[in-house]
């Protein structure tokens, strides 16, 4: 399970999840700050006011999990062991948010009226999701391996 810390591969795309969730932490600032309105751009050119409060619990759970990345690839890049439990803490609540995300995007029409916006943050998502892929088979594989070796 550890080798995971030494492979490239896994650390390039911890890279790109860091930097994803740096971005994402960033606009959430943003966002509360009143500088920009929730991305992606509504369907309707306007966001309902109904809707505001569900966002800003959002961007707030987000904003945490996004720091909790942030300390999962930081011990990633020091080769911590603890730093794949915290991450996959932090991907499992990631991807769960994102699929929230698409959910509500679609619901609301955004992925008919800007498709072009949601299809861009997916596309920079994908990562993330090859990550979670790699590190939920690798634990698999890690515990599957230590239940046969108590049953020799």
């Amino acid at each position: 399970m550890l080798d995971l810390l030494a492979d490239r591969r896994f650390k390039v795309l911890v890279f790109l999840f860091a930097l994803y969730q740096a971005g994402h932490l960033g606009t959430n600032a943003l966002y509360f700050a009143g500088s920009i309105e929730f991305p992606p751009p509504p369907a309707s050119g306007v966001w309902e006011p109904q809707i505001r409060p569900w966002f800003d619990a959002i961007a707030a759970a987000d904003s945490v999990v996004s720091v909790l990345s942030l300390v999962f690839a930081a011990g990633c890049f020091r080769r911590r062991s603890w730093s794949l439990w915290v991450g996959l803490v932090a991907m499992t609540a990631s991807v769960y948010s994102s699929a929230v995300f698409g959910y509500a995007c679609s619901l609301s029409g955004t992925w008919e009226t800007h498709v072009g916006s949601q299809i861009l943050i997916y596309l920079t998502y994908l990562p993330a999701y090859v990550l979670y892929g790699w590190m939920c088979v690798s634990f698999h594989r890690g515990l599957a391996a230590r239940e046969d070796g108590k049953a020799a």
